[in-house]
Protein backbone atom coordinates (compact mmCIF):
# COMPACT_ATOMS: atom_id res chain seq x y z
CA UNK A 1 0.00 0.00 0.00
CA UNK A 2 1.13 3.52 -0.93
CA UNK A 3 0.40 6.34 1.52
CA UNK A 4 0.93 9.87 0.79
CA UNK A 5 -0.31 12.56 3.25
CA UNK A 6 0.51 16.40 2.52
CA UNK A 7 -0.63 19.82 4.39
CA UNK A 8 -0.02 22.94 3.15
CA UNK A 9 -1.62 26.96 3.46
CA UNK A 10 -3.07 28.27 0.83
CA UNK A 11 -3.51 32.54 0.04
CA UNK A 12 -7.06 31.88 -0.39
CA UNK A 13 -10.36 31.52 1.02
CA UNK A 14 -11.85 27.83 1.61
CA UNK A 15 -15.42 28.44 -0.17
CA UNK A 16 -13.46 29.08 -4.08
CA UNK A 17 -10.39 27.22 -3.09
CA UNK A 18 -13.26 23.84 -2.21
CA UNK A 19 -15.12 24.70 -5.40
CA UNK A 20 -12.08 24.96 -7.40
CA UNK A 21 -10.60 21.83 -6.76
CA UNK A 22 -13.28 19.70 -6.93
CA UNK A 23 -14.77 20.52 -10.04
CA UNK A 24 -13.58 17.71 -12.86
CA UNK A 25 -12.06 20.11 -15.58
CA UNK A 26 -9.92 21.96 -12.76
CA UNK A 27 -8.94 18.48 -11.56
CA UNK A 28 -6.87 17.36 -14.80
CA UNK A 29 -5.19 20.72 -14.63
CA UNK A 30 -3.85 20.56 -10.93
CA UNK A 31 -3.19 16.79 -10.93
CA UNK A 32 -0.39 15.27 -13.10
CA UNK A 33 -1.37 12.16 -14.21
CA UNK A 34 -4.83 13.07 -15.03
CA UNK A 35 -5.86 13.58 -18.13
CA UNK A 36 -9.46 13.96 -18.68
CA UNK A 37 -12.25 13.39 -16.56
CA UNK A 38 -15.10 11.82 -18.42
CA UNK A 39 -18.39 10.99 -17.59
CA UNK A 40 -19.45 14.33 -15.70
CA UNK A 41 -22.26 16.71 -16.80
CA UNK A 42 -22.56 20.52 -15.92
CA UNK A 43 -23.90 19.64 -12.81
CA UNK A 44 -23.45 19.62 -9.50
CA UNK A 45 -20.78 17.42 -7.32
CA UNK A 46 -21.59 15.45 -4.86
CA UNK A 47 -21.69 12.28 -2.79
CA UNK A 48 -21.98 9.16 -5.36
CA UNK A 49 -21.08 11.03 -8.32
CA UNK A 50 -19.01 8.61 -10.73
CA UNK A 51 -17.11 9.49 -13.02
CA UNK A 52 -13.83 7.99 -15.38
CA UNK A 53 -10.65 9.51 -15.37
CA UNK A 54 -8.32 9.15 -17.53
CA UNK A 55 -4.40 9.18 -16.52
CA UNK A 56 -1.05 8.34 -17.39
CA UNK A 57 1.64 7.34 -14.76
CA UNK A 58 5.04 6.09 -15.49
CA UNK A 59 4.46 5.67 -18.92
CA UNK A 60 1.23 3.74 -18.05
CA UNK A 61 -1.82 4.57 -19.40
CA UNK A 62 -4.99 3.74 -17.97
CA UNK A 63 -8.88 4.78 -17.00
CA UNK A 64 -9.99 4.88 -13.29
CA UNK A 65 -13.43 4.57 -12.30
CA UNK A 66 -14.11 7.12 -9.09
CA UNK A 67 -16.80 7.34 -7.19
CA UNK A 68 -17.67 10.63 -4.78
CA UNK A 69 -17.90 9.22 -1.02
CA UNK A 70 -17.59 12.65 0.69
CA UNK A 71 -18.83 15.85 -0.33
CA UNK A 72 -19.11 18.84 2.78
CA UNK A 73 -18.70 21.64 1.04
CA UNK A 74 -16.39 23.64 1.77
CA UNK A 75 -14.61 21.75 3.92
CA UNK A 76 -14.08 17.63 3.07
CA UNK A 77 -14.23 15.68 -0.20
CA UNK A 78 -12.85 12.14 -0.53
CA UNK A 79 -13.37 9.60 -3.39
CA UNK A 80 -12.32 5.79 -4.25
CA UNK A 81 -11.72 3.63 -7.12
CA UNK A 82 -14.63 1.48 -8.13
CA UNK A 83 -12.91 0.08 -10.94
CA UNK A 84 -9.82 -0.30 -13.12
CA UNK A 85 -6.16 -1.09 -12.44
CA UNK A 86 -5.22 0.78 -9.09
CA UNK A 87 -7.50 0.86 -6.18
CA UNK A 88 -7.21 4.10 -4.21
CA UNK A 89 -9.51 6.35 -1.82
CA UNK A 90 -8.14 9.88 -1.75
CA UNK A 91 -9.23 13.26 -0.17
CA UNK A 92 -9.12 16.64 1.45
CA UNK A 93 -10.03 18.38 4.36
CA UNK A 94 -9.92 22.40 4.49
CA UNK A 95 -9.59 24.39 7.46
CA UNK A 96 -8.97 28.21 8.47
CA UNK A 97 -5.27 28.54 8.77
CA UNK A 98 -3.16 32.09 9.83
CA UNK A 99 -2.71 33.26 6.47
CA UNK A 100 -5.52 32.03 4.15
CA UNK A 101 -6.49 27.54 4.08
CA UNK A 102 -4.75 24.65 5.21
CA UNK A 103 -5.31 21.99 3.03
CA UNK A 104 -4.75 18.39 4.52
CA UNK A 105 -4.77 16.15 1.44
CA UNK A 106 -4.14 12.21 1.89
CA UNK A 107 -4.22 8.97 -0.42
CA UNK A 108 -4.10 5.56 0.30
CA UNK A 109 -3.13 3.57 -2.95
CA UNK A 110 -2.45 0.08 -4.30
CA UNK A 111 -2.11 -1.92 -7.24
CA UNK A 112 -2.21 -6.44 -6.85
CA UNK A 113 0.15 -7.68 -8.58
CA UNK A 114 1.67 -4.70 -10.81
CA UNK A 115 4.09 -3.15 -8.46
CA UNK A 116 4.73 -4.94 -5.68
CA UNK A 117 7.80 -5.33 -5.33
CA UNK A 118 8.38 -1.69 -6.43
CA UNK A 119 5.96 0.14 -4.10
CA UNK A 120 8.65 1.78 -1.84
CA UNK A 121 9.88 3.14 -4.59
CA UNK A 122 6.33 4.12 -6.45
CA UNK A 123 5.21 5.75 -2.84
CA UNK A 124 8.17 7.89 -3.50
CA UNK A 125 7.61 8.38 -6.98
CA UNK A 126 3.72 9.71 -6.31
CA UNK A 127 4.49 11.72 -3.16
CA UNK A 128 7.00 13.72 -5.54
CA UNK A 129 4.08 13.97 -7.52
CA UNK A 130 1.81 15.16 -5.41
CA UNK A 131 4.00 17.85 -3.56
CA UNK A 132 4.91 19.27 -6.94
CA UNK A 133 1.26 19.22 -8.18
CA UNK A 134 0.31 21.03 -4.60
CA UNK A 135 2.97 23.62 -4.78
CA UNK A 136 2.38 24.31 -8.90
CA UNK A 137 -1.65 24.55 -7.84
CA UNK A 138 -0.49 26.38 -4.85
CA UNK A 139 1.16 28.92 -7.23
CA UNK A 140 -1.53 29.60 -9.37
CA UNK A 141 -4.53 29.70 -7.10
CA UNK A 142 -4.27 33.17 -5.16
CA UNK A 143 -6.96 35.29 -3.59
Amino acid sequence: MVSVRRKLVFDADIEPLFDYLVAPPNIAQYVGPVRRIRGFSDGEIGEGTEVTVEASFLGIHFHQHTRCTVFARPHTFACESVGGRFHFVAGFTLSPARRGTLLEGWGDAEAPGLFHFAEPILGRLIGHQVSRDLEELRRRFRR
